[in-house]
């Protein structure tokens, strides 16, 4: 007795320090600010990045930084793997210029330049086109993903429902079946038996005293909680099977969207995925009936095992046939918590993983955006080159022939630019079909056994030794300061090792990917200047901040349990202080026998209570999810239809530059002698005009039907459109004017043509404006399912640490239930614990319960931004205030390198040679730059994983804790056989503890790297909505650009008189007056086209790296989508934009000045001459603001990809820790249920149940390290800002043998002429 007694006194301070042992699992959110990062001298070496700056940190954090860096590296690497130059970009490139070269020549005259330039603007037009078309197919695939990801997280979301019940379930039968051990022994002492009631009469006293009855009832009461418990994992099961089936095998595999309306849509989602919930709903009554037979005759199966079965034996022995029932239906119970959890845990690493490519996809498209940005800004470059030729021509034709060779750099710019996007939209698609892929495993086993089993050999190889890792610290031992050592050909184990043991030395290390010069991973180690090796704590200074820890932990604990008392009603706090002082006196009160029968049941009662918090938390989890996932389900079928529109809009840049040709065309006709046939050939191209027209209208009808069903999806209303005649009848008004106005007929077709122009500028102008009412609508959606997002994993991280106050209670419970037959006085202290352990789980349940109700208000309209936002809750529970990293790339987008575009230059030429070259077949068939891309990025985020170190000091002490106890367990009943029924199940439960803490610190980390997510996907929503303002405006200069560009050349009709003209003199004076409106027309829209750009540089300036994630501190707000249709607020209208400023009033002047200027001088010339002139100085004025604008939209542009790629980047490395700490719940199962085997074997074999302790270690070991896991990559993406807020969102990067003063000085092709402020 007295072995026991000490035993079980060296046990009790075990269970309060490891209940406090996992102290991260009840930190606060860590910080979402921004680290600071001190700066370095640049070193000598060659390396890529400059990890010397990193070198102060601490080895994880230059181990996570360097493998994010490897990832965003290896992204820009396919901008330079993609061959730049095809066939087509040859072609474009070599004819612009032939006919640049063309034009100096004395071949053209100076009335062919603007046709020179027109057909030198049409190459740049097809190139935006094509650009376009590419980030609108990027967006569909990356939007499909998401989509596809957000359907299976809400089928997941509604198995958690169900499934938060099952905790309760097993919690609850564990504590029934510790009361039924506590009954039997209370019944076993003869003191006891004389104090218990016997109101009935012919049965023996031992069978009708009031513990035998509760004991009876506490049985059966276990026996239905395994019952209901079992139903409730067949259902998690029956709901999470539709999770596995493979989504390539539905009949309608193509997931785009063929209808138009959004309830169409939604009736194919739901025809789509009605086999998958038909099939999780139908669980039968009959299987459900036939289940709840098989558990009840379950849990009475053991009893068979007794030899005499009489009724005497068995009234005798009711005692014990209770605590046999009852073990085994905690057995039972915890082994279908185990199944479920199981299932459950396969189908959410899919969705994680399926998740995680989604964001992979995202994370392409980023880049695809980053690389088309610039296009527009070519496009008006282009169209501005044109102007200066037409106004420039009037005068000197050498100066107007050098006009054309920007459009000539512009070309080849948006040429290339087309391509590597298009590369880029390529790997976003692959990324889509892998998250279809990952949805069923089939690019790598998600199965939770055989994780475990790699995990297992992976703990194997770290604890053995080997001599690669020897000889791998030897030479980095020898590394001198500032030297580097590459290693290659190494395996993923093997770089895994050099990665660790660089770490270990305090030395930076860097993985590279394929290339098509090396088709093989390589590391790179780094020796800097300021290197640090980690520090090595003693054991017992180890010992001592672990209790320093918990100390502080502690104290934190009782803060949070004070401020929930203060909180909390005087209801309650009676009910508390009536419990906690009724248990204190309970043995002055009671007497002994009355207190051994109160205290367990009141601390049983306390565990059931905390039970039922985590289920009521978990189930508020469970309906924030499933909301959060159909809000994301909707805003990724607005995105898929605004991919679509924009697929349909990027057409308008081919056709205007179509309609210019042509019209250009038909002028040389009217104005120069030309023979019948040239004449009829010029003539000709009224048709292409016409068909580029017709084409320009049916996409029209197309952008504005899937710009309604997007905003449709998002709640939104979609803008109504005026309905024109001539959006009807495109070909009216061109022929009314051809036959309206007097003029000979290639005349006529000059004005045909040139309407046609307007037509398709205004319905591009008119696309134009519902595209950014479409991205405006979805990007406050976007805010919305942000703030919904980060509700709904606050909730997760209160709700997610519940599972260790569970087990905390439970194991309050059975030790109150050892320790009461030998000491009352420190038996009535854990009820006190059981109640403090309530109050916390009673404040995370509140919390989780507040974050889901927070959301129910998100999820009523997607178009209403609420006040009360979970930004503000962050910062407090983060503690600290952001910091600005330093930059390490401060560069920023401006001209394109000479030196870097001749090493492009000369790549291409050298990669003729591959023609005559005899390559072999491994050559001939290499993978294409989009795959490779893929591949290398899987493989960098891969091995973040693989760099979690285990070998830390802390993780050796607490393995040393539980190998204790494990060892002490199975040594039990070989020193203290009486005493095995009740110290067993108290270890067991006691293991269970760590595996729980465990589980709670790493899903909290994840949830807290989703919220991260969360805050950079709110903040780029915003900038989204910002650019959607300024692309408002941006609409109406595309409408004045495309109008003064074709009435320019309706000024020319008027200078040759026609034949009615000669006859008639007052048609003459018409056509002067003709002469005399479009010089009014045009100065009047130079004068105008400078409100549009005053209010798209005002919009596009708020955009910044810097934007928070609340929308309480941003001023102005964004506009509303439509609101330049409908009404501008107050401070942004039209006569505000006009008094915005001092000088504001001088800037419409200035541009109707040139338009005035020519049209009076020179006056040696005629009206009609001077017109020309004057209307095509207004044409270039209009262009040129919309250069400037379309220049400042490239700038917003780039940072608002620059921000997506961090918040794409930080999504998938949070969506890693996710499927990482997914096994964690089923290792917490697993060792509940090793701990009700534990129960239940302990009746039968004592010695065979205390080895099962060592099975428990050995989940704890695994769990651990899955944990260890989880938290790194949750400690990535919380620091992917910090990396990534450096870095412009541009496409390239340098090569690997440039010097350090050539480092960052990659620049897009597309930045050319372009250097934002």
């Amino acid at each position: 007795m007295r072995r026991a007694r000490f035993l079980l006194w060296s046990v009790v301070p075990g269970v309060f320090l490891t209940a406090l042992a996992p102290s991260n699992s009840f930190l606060p959110l860590p910080s979402f600010g921004k680290t600071d990062r001190t700066n370095s001298k640049q070193s000598d070496s060659k390396v890529i990045s400059e990890l010397a700056v990193w070198s102060g940190d601490s080895p994880d954090a230059r181990r996570l930084r360097s493998a994010i860096e490897s990832i965003l590296r290896e992204q820009e690497a396919l901008r330079e793997e993609t061959p730049a130059v095809t066939g087509g970009a040859w072609f474009s490139v070599l004819s612009a210029v032939g006919l640049a070269l063309l034009a100096q020549t004395s071949w053209a005259g100076p009335a062919a330049l603007p046709v020179i330039a027109s057909a030198i603007f049409s190459y740049t037009s097809v190139a935006e086109s094509f650009g376009t078309k590419s980030v609108g197919l990027g967006r569909c695939s990356f939007s499909q993903a998401l989509a596809d990801a957000a359907e299976q997280e809400r089928a997941l979301a509604a198995a958690e429902g169900p499934k938060a019940l099952l905790p309760f379930g097993a919690g609850c039968t564990a504590i029934f079946a510790a009361v039924c051990v506590t009954l039997k022994i209370f019944e076993e002492d003869p003191a006891n038996l004389a104090v218990a009631l016997a109101p009935a009469v012919g049965w023996p006293s031992k069978a009708n005293s009031l513990p035998a009855m509760l004991d009876w009832l506490f049985c059966f009461a276990s026996v239905l909680g395994a019952v209901a418990t079992n139903d409730k994992a067949l259902s998690v099961i029956s709901k999470v099977r539709p999770q596995l089936r493979n989504p390539l095998q539905e009949e309608d595999d193509n997931d785009e969207p063929r209808e138009l309306d959004d309830g169409d849509i939604e009736v194919k989602r739901a025809q789509q995925y009605a086999p998958c919930v038909l099939h999780a709903l139908e669980v039968g009554l009959r299987s459900r009936v036939l289940l709840a037979v098989f558990s009840a005759i379950a849990c009475f199966l053991p009893l068979l095992l007794f030899k005499e079965a009489s009724t005497a034996s068995l009234v005798a022995a009711a005692d014990e046939i209770c605590v046999i029932v009852s073990a085994s239906a905690a057995a039972q119970t915890a082994f279908s918590f185990l199944i479920a959890e199981k299932f459950f845990a396969d189908a959410e690493r899919r969705v994680a993983a399926q998740s995680r490519q989604a964001a992979l996809s995202e994370l392409f498209f980023a880049q695809a955006t980053a690389d088309s940005a610039g296009l527009a800004a070519n496009s008006a470059l282009s169209a501005s080159s044109l102007g200066v030729a037409s106004v420039v021509t009037e005068f000197s034709k050498g100066i107007a022939a050098c006009a054309v060779w920007p459009a000539v750099a512009s070309t080849f710019q948006s040429t290339v630019s087309a391509v590597t996007s298009r590369a880029e939209a390529d790997a976003a698609w692959l990324e889509n079909q892998s998250s279809k892929r990952a949805s069923e495993g089939m690019e790598a086993d998600m199965d939770t056994v055989a994780a475990a089993a790699r995990e297992f050999q992976q703990l194997q190889r770290d604890f053995f030794l080997d001599e690669f890792t020897e000889n791998i610290r030897n030479e980095l031992k020898a590394l001198e300061v500032g030297q580097v050592r590459e290693f290659r050909g190494l395996s993923r184990d093997q770089r895994r090792k050099v990665h660790l043991v660089a770490a270990e030395q305090g030395m930076c290390s860097e993985s590279f990917g394929l290339t098509r010069q090396r088709m093989a991973r390589r590391v790179v180690v780094t020796n800097p200047k300021n290197s640090s090796s980690t520090p090595v704590r003693s054991f017992s200074e180890g010992i001592g901040g672990d209790m320093q820890n918990w100390l502080e932990t502690l104290q934190e604990e009782i803060k949070a349990i004070q401020k929930t008392v203060l909180q909390s009603g005087w209801k309650e706090n009676t009910l508390a202080g009536a419990l906690v002082f009724g248990s204190v006196a309970s043995p002055l009160v009671l007497g002994q026998s009355g207190a051994e029968l109160f205290l367990p049941l009141a601390t049983g009662t306390v565990g059931l209570c905390s039970a039922w918090q985590e289920t009521a938390g978990k189930g508020a989890v469970a309906n924030a999810k499933r909301q959060t996932a159909v809000l994301m389900s909707k805003e990724a079928r607005a995105e898929t239809f605004l991919g679509r529109a924009q697929i349909a809009y990027a057409a308008f840049p081919t056709d205007v530059a179509i309609a210019t040709l042509a019209t250009t065309a038909t002028v040389l006709s009217y104005q120069f002698p030309l023979t019948f046939f040239w004449r009829a050939v010029a003539m000709s191209t009224v048709i292409p005009a016409y068909t580029a027209c017709s084409v320009a209208m049916h996409r029209r009808r197309k952008v504005e039907r899937f710009v309604a069903a997007a905003m449709r999806c998002v709640d939104a209303t979609p803008i109504p459109t005026q309905r024109r005649i001539w959006k009807q009848r495109c070909w009216l008004l061109p022929l009314i004017s051809a036959l309206v106005i007097p003029c000979a007929p290639p005349g006529r077709a000059t004005v045909a043509c040139a309407a046609f122009a307007a037509e398709i500028a205004l319905a591009m102008a008119e696309s134009s404006l519902q595209l950014a009412n479409a991205q405006g609508s979805i990007a406050r959606a976007s805010r919305v399912v942000a703030t919904a997002d980060a509700w709904s994993q606050l909730a997760q991280f209160s709700a997610r640490a519940l599972p260790a106050r569970t087990s905390l209670a439970v194991v309050s419970t059975l030790m109150a239930t050892a320790l009461v037959e030998f000491s009352l006085p420190l038996c009535s202290l854990f009820p006190l614990l059981g109640a403090a352990v309530l109050a916390r789980s009673y404040q995370l349940n509140r919390q989780a319960q507040r974050a889901s109700a927070k959301l129910e208000e998100e999820f009523m309209d997607m178009q209403v931004l609420r006040k009360v936002e979970p930004w503000p809750r962050l910062r407090e529970l983060s503690a600290s205030e952001p910091v600005q990293p330093s930059a390490r790339w401060k560069s920023t987008p401006g001209v394109l390198a000479p030196l870097n575009l001749a090493d492009k230059m000369l790549r291409t030429l050298v990669s003729l040679k591959n023609v005559w070259d005899d390559r072999g077949p491994a050559d001939a068939y290499k993978p294409p730059p989009a795959d490779q891309a893929v591949r290398s990025v899987q493989a960098n985020l891969n091995e973040i994983r693989s760099l979690t170190r285990f070998t830390r000091s802390s993780w050796f002490r607490t393995l040393s804790l539980v190998g204790f106890v494990a060892l002490a367990s199975v040594l039990q009943p070989w020193v203290l056989f009486s005493s095995s029924e009740v110290v067993l199940p108290v270890a067991g439960a006691l293991l269970t503890i760590f595996v729980a803490a465990s589980e709670s610190d790493a899903r909290q980390s994840a949830s807290a790297s989703k919220v991260k997510a969360a805050d950079l996907k709110s903040a780029c929503s915003t900038m989204e909505e910002f650019a959607a303002s300024a692309m408002q405006f941006r609409s109406y200069l595309l409408a004045f650009a495309g109008c003064t560009a074709a009435t320019c050349v309706l000024s020319l009709v008027s200078i040759k008189p026609g034949a009615l003209s000669l006859r008639y003199s007052w048609l003459r004076a018409v056509q002067q007056y003709w002469s005399l409106g479009l010089v009014v027309f045009h100065v009047v829209a130079a004068a105008c086209s400078t409100f549009p750009l005053k209010a798209v540089l005002l919009w596009t300036s708020r955009v910044k790296l810097d934007v928070p994630a609340s929308r309480s501190s941003i001023y102005p707000q964004p506009l509303a989508p439509g609101a330049v249709v409908q009404g501008l607020p107050k401070g942004h209208r039209w006569r505000d934009l006009f008094c915005h400023g001092r000088w504001s009033w001088l800037q419409p002047l200035l541009a109707a000045f040139p338009c005035v200027l020519l049209a009076l001088f020179p006056s040696s010339r005629s009206f009609e001459e001077r017109s020309i002139a004057s209307t095509a100085a207004s044409s270039l004025v209009v262009a040129a603001t919309l250069c400037l604008a379309e220049r400042a939209l490239y700038r917003t542009e780039l940072l608002i990809s620059g921000r997506r790629i961090s918040f794409a980047l930080t999504d998938s490395l949070a969506n890693e820790a996710e499927q990482q700490s997914a096994l964690l719940p089923v290792a917490t199962a697993a060792t509940i249920a090793v701990s009700a085997a534990v129960t239940f074997g302990v009746e039968l074999n004592p010695f065979a149940a205390s080895a099962l302790a060592l099975l428990q270690a050995v989940t704890w070991v695994l769990a651990s390290r899955k944990a260890l896991e989880a938290r790194f990559g949750s400690d990535a993406a919380i620091q992917v800002a910090t990396v990534t807020d450096g870095r412009v969102a541009r496409p390239g990067r340098p090569q690997e043998d440039v010097s350090p003063k050539r480092l960052g000085q990659w620049r897009s092709w597309v930045s050319m002429f372009s250097r934002p402020t």
